[in-house]
């Protein structure tokens, strides 16, 4: 986890969120939102989403045989 990229505060995210989202989606990692100083939320590119959830799949037909 690089703490400079993958932590961001939610003002940062309302800052400028068309960039933050580019961000987000070009370099393809979940970012933890925090508010207040604590964490409250994690981006998830959708992408990113799509390949853990077709992995995990295809590890729980593996385990079931």
């Amino acid at each position: 986890m690089d703490i400079s990229r993958d932590i961001r505060t939610l003002d940062e995210l309302k800052q400028d969120t068309s960039a933050f989202m580019r961000d987000v989606r070009s370099r393809r990692r979940p970012v933890v939102i925090t508010a207040n100083g604590e964490p409250d939320m994690v981006i998830i590119p959708a992408t990113l989403l799509r390949d853990k959830m077709t992995a995990l799949k295809a590890a729980c037909e593996l385990a079931a045989v």
